[in-house]
């Protein structure tokens, strides 16, 4: 089960900003809570920044990205499904901020960025 999303997100910052055990707990806005569901924090970049994807109450897959401000942006790829388990799926972002994932839709897997 999914429950929140805890990312250590001194791992990205200098030394001279680090605060140990400093940590950021956050929820996808439209993130499910049932089992399964949920928010994931994949990735983070030098910035700060995070990506990853969540699930909603109907099981269905969205990416999302959170700046370093604290918002949240959802996001879902033209033409993913919305059917259980299908979505999408954002992972990594680099540092200029692209984030590049999947998504599913209709029975097909198809990769992008």
């Amino acid at each position: 089960m999914f429950c929140a999303s805890v990312l250590g997100l001194f791992f990205a910052l200098p030394a001279a900003t680090q605060e140990p055990g400093t940590f950021i707990v956050f929820e996808a806005p439209d993130a499910g809570t049932a089992p399964f569901e949920g928010t994931q924090a994949l990735t983070i970049n030098t910035s700060g920044v995070v990506a990853g994807l969540y699930y909603d109450s109907s099981d269905v897959g969205h990416g999302f990205v959170r700046a370093t401000s604290g918002t949240i942006t959802e996001f879902s790829a033209p033409g993913a499904g919305t059917a259980k388990g299908e979505g999408t799926f954002g992972g990594q972002i680099n540092d200029a901020g692209t984030i590049a994932g999947n998504y599913t839709g209709l029975r097909i897997s198809r990769s992008g960025s």
